[in-house]
């Protein structure tokens, strides 16, 4: 009897699928910018569930929103060392491929996919909400690994306070200096 639970146990563990666990981040993930800054958008646990003398990582493609665009503006991306020059795709903000066949174990972690350059045209809070809201129909979104599961999904939210520059804020308090220095001289007279 033990013996039969004991070979159901392993059946139903070598049955079900493997529990894909990449994790994706982002760097800041909140806070306060100014300027102009970046995003960094990376993995780790990239092989965990994975047969990782088989698997590889091949691209990674993704979308995002600026939840205001009164107050942020997109720039530029850039992909990460070892993936080629990001593009876009079918369906993605942002697809970068895989520099030559593939990334393979070992990786160091974090593993950079791309880095998004923004720009504070405004002030106040203000979120940058990543997704791959179409993984299931679209090749290009996700985390693109060689075997099943083929994709990881690439979503999350990041969320910030947006503030003038320091030169902004010191201009802006020359210029109420000098037109409070205007009006004294003004009432002397």
């Amino acid at each position: 009897m033990k013996k039969t639970i004991l070979l159901i146990a392993l059946l139903i563990a070598a049955v079900g699928s493997p529990a894909s666990a990449a994790v994706i981040s982002f760097s800041p993930a909140s806070g306060t910018v100014s300027g102009i800054f970046t995003v960094d958008v990376q993995a780790t646990s990239l092989f965990t569930g994975r047969n990782a003398a088989t698997d590889g990582i091949i691209s990674y493609g993704f979308n995002f929103a600026i939840g205001d665009p009164a107050i942020l503006s997109f720039i530029g991306a850039s992909s990460g060392p070892l993936f080629d020059p990001p593009t876009t795709q079918p369906g993605t903000d942002v697809f970068g491929a895989a520099s030559g066949l593939g990334i393979f174990d070992p990786v160091t972690e974090p593993l950079l996919l791309a880095t998004l350059t923004f720009q504070v045209i405004g002030v106040g809070p203000v979120s940058i909400v990543f997704s791959t809201a179409d993984i299931d129909t679209n090749f290009f979104q996700g985390l693109q690994y060689l075997e099943s599961p083929f994709q990881e999904p690439i979503s999350g939210t990041v969320s910030l306070t947006a503030v003038p520059e320091p030169a902004t804020i010191a201009l802006a308090g020359l210029a109420l200096a000098g037109l409070a220095a205007a009006r004294r001289m003004r009432a002397a007279r």
